[in-house]
Parts: C-alpha cells; sequence; structure tokens
C-alpha cells in the first residue's frame, strides 16, 4: 500500500457529473484525519460496535456529527476547492457526501497512513 501512495498522482471522484482529484495527503492531513476519526470512532465504540479500517465509511459518517466544519473543510482542501463551494448544494448536493466520503475511505494516502499506525499499534485501526 505504501509503494501506491508514494506513486499516486491523487484519487479522483465524480460529483454532480463534474471530476475532482483528490490531492495527495501528508502530515497536516494526517493530524486532521486522525482527530475527526477519533471522534467517530469514539461514537461508534459507545454504540458498542467494533472500530476498523473495515468500517472506515460509517466511522467517517459519526465523525461528521461531532465534527462538521472541520470535515468540510478539510474534504474542501482535499479536492482543490474553497470551503464556500463544497458547502454549495448546487457543486455538491447531499447525496455527493456519499461519494466524496467513499473515496477519501480509498484514498491511497489514507489506507497507508492507517495501515501504517495499524502496524505500529499491533491493530487493524479506522
Amino acid at each position: 500500500m505504501t509503494d501506491e501512495a508514494i506513486t499516486s498522482k491523487g484519487t479522483p471522484v465524480t460529483v454532480n457529473g463534474r471530476e475532482y482529484t483528490m490531492r495527495r495527503l501528508g502530515w497536516p492531513e494526517a493530524m486532521k484525519v486522525a482527530r475527526i476519526l477519533s471522534a467517530g470512532a469514539g461514537s461508534i465504540a459507545k454504540q458498542g460496535q467494533d472500530v476498523s479500517q473495515a468500517n472506515l465509511l460509517q466511522v467517517m459518517f459519526a465523525s461528521l456529527t461531532h465534527n462538521e466544519d472541520a470535515v468540510l473543510d478539510l474534504v474542501a482542501d482535499v479536492l482543490q476547492v474553497t470551503p464556500e463551494e463544497i458547502r454549495d448544494p448546487e457543486l455538491f448536493p447531499m447525496d455527493s457526501i456519499v461519494h466524496v466520503f467513499k473515496a477519501l475511505s480509498e484514498h491511497q494516502d489514507v489506507q497507508s497512513f492507517l495501515a501504517s499506525v495499524g502496524a505500529v499499534l499491533g491493530t487493524d485501526v479506522a
């Protein structure tokens, strides 16, 4: 996974008929992703569900309820659009969040980061 992340030119996602490229992610995004996912993971764990890389999409949705602005700002940054654009329903209608979250959860840099953290901790993390 790490080799793919290093050579990645970005992750494409189509929203409302327009293709965006999620840019590469680095250290600043790792901190943001960790903060955002920790809120969602806590919510999932409180419900008695396991938190793992396999249910990353579920964790991301749970995170949204706790960190709306942080999530939207991160997604805007990664998609290389303004915070105002990501909040514009003409550009990003309600259902587009599903496609964007799915693409972000499959983003090579996110997958590589989570796999590396899991390897160091000896767990499957989300």
